[in-house]
């Protein structure tokens, strides 16, 4: 914040170019070589947030630096659980912390407008891993659940 970035909720079709630039501003990421789906130029989202409620819903978060798209968060709202369905930064500002600033946004927007989600799942954390420290070290814990279909148990 002291850099001047800050996050606002987005609606993801009037950042387009902005999306592509952050989703090809490193060629790896993790180590890993960014997929087909990041690299071709995104298209519209059409979301109809006149479909969703207070439990479902989907929500984008943008972390800006003087009004351009520097990073995104594009979460599914079901219920108590809140699912990352994606995340990612220009690698030209990862040094700034703009990751941090987006969690610290998306769950204080949680606990201030979302009163049903009480749960951030960001997939899983695994040992000895970089994206997994960056989850440590946001907050995010690892735990072991199971979700059971009350319909498959009569």
């Amino acid at each position: 914040q002291k850099n001047e970035y800050y996050c606002n909720k987005i609606d993801p079709d009037k950042y387009l170019d902005d999306i592509y630039e952050i989703n090809t501003s490193k060629e790896f990421r993790q180590g890993k070589r960014m997929t087909n789906s990041y690299i071709k130029y995104p298209t519209k989202f059409n979301l109809n947030y006149k479909t969703f409620n207070e439990k479902y819903a989907i929500e984008f978060y943008g972390v800006f630096k003087n009004n351009k798209l520097v990073a995104y968060g594009m979460f599914y709202f079901c219920k108590e659980m809140v699912v990352l369905m994606k995340v990612l930064g220009n690698g030209d500002h990862l040094s700034y912390g703009i990751m941090n600033l987006l969690f610290y946004f998306i769950v204080n927007d949680c606990i201030e407008n979302h009163k049903y989600a009480k749960y951030i799942n960001y997939l899983t954390v695994v040992d000895n891993n970089s994206n997994s420290n960056f989850k440590l070290s946001v907050g995010f814990e690892k735990y072991k659940y199971l979700i059971v279909n009350k319909e498959l148990q009569k």
